[in-house]
């Protein structure tokens, strides 16, 4: 595998098991996690976020030598004009793809995507894989497009009630017409590259992680170097991911399991609610 440059996407809604799952593929030798990397300008160098490991990324171990790399080409303010164009790399321009337009988002983007070719092959350096949660659909054909590198994507579903008893209990809102819409995106692109494309539950990972780790590196083509999981325990010796999940910053030993409180606290009302508002997908993905 070495010279083989290769980037593991996870997409799909927010909530659905992400960040667990890519904390574990970085305890892989050759595999490197950065977390959700597309909000990189706006929120770890404008907003001045934190890294996993808990400095900023200018002082961070491993993102300051590869952000003093970057900034002899760009500036603060480049990248900050630069972000102007992730907006217009977002879901509703999937309809450009689906008739095969492909030229007009590429060339209005382009200066977008040569920093993010800049930006990648920083990171490659460090390692041959890289793990992206940003889990936009559009951004992730975007970066398939642009990079040196081969792009796999993990479409990771869970069950939207789970996803909607997750934000509800930190106080946020979840609208179960995006859970369908990011999804059936996510499914597109399994059309656009069915090969480099893999369809993962998380219940089924949090129930049977070794089965499921197993499968991602075997569809990958990806060895495996080490035992990472031991009887649905993983020791998660951190990360330096940017934006996500706050578990991100979770490190030592770590269970996976499949928590099943939305079935006790949500409502018999809100249970209904949801699942409805996500036909038919849910029930395409099992979910009853």
């Amino acid at each position: 595998m070495k010279g083989t440059k290769k980037i593991i996407y996870i997409v799909g809604y927010p909530r659905s098991g992400s960040t667990i799952l890519q904390s574990i593929l970085n305890e892989l030798s050759y595999a490197v996690s950065v977390g959700e990397i597309k909000t990189i300008i706006d929120y770890n160098f404008i907003k001045k976020k934190p890294c996993s490991c808990g400095k900023q990324i200018s002082r961070c171990e491993y993102w300051s030598k590869i952000i003093e790399k970057l900034e002899r080409e760009y500036t603060i303010e480049r990248m900050a004009n630069l972000n102007k164009h992730r907006s217009q790399i977002s879901n509703r321009y999937f309809n450009r793809v689906r008739f095969r337009r492909f030229n007009n988002l590429i060339s209005m983007s382009n200066s977008y995507g040569l920093f993010l070719r800049k930006l990648y092959g920083l990171i490659h350096e460090t390692c041959e894989v890289i793990v992206d949660s940003s889990k936009d659909p559009m951004y992730g054909w975007f970066l398939s497009k642009f990079l040196n590198a081969e792009v796999f994507y993990i479409h990771l579903i869970r069950d939207p009630r789970a996803c909607y008893f997750s934000y509800k209990k930190d106080d946020l809102r979840i609208n179960p017409f995006r859970w369908s819409w990011m999804n059936w995106n996510a499914e597109f692109l399994r059309r656009l590259s069915p090969t480099n494309y893999l369809q993962v539950r998380y219940e089924d990972f949090a129930n049977r992680p070794k089965d499921t780790l197993s499968l991602i590196l075997e569809k990958f083509d990806l060895p495996v170097d080490k035992t990472i999981i031991h009887e649905n325990k993983v020791f998660l010796s951190g990360t330096h991911t940017l934006a996500g999940n706050p578990n991100r910053f979770d490190s030592g030993e770590i269970k996976i399991q499949d928590s099943r409180k939305w079935y006790d606290l949500l409502s018999k009302f809100e249970k209904i609610k949801i699942y409805l508002l996500a036909i038919p997908l849910a029930r395409k993905y099992g979910y009853k």
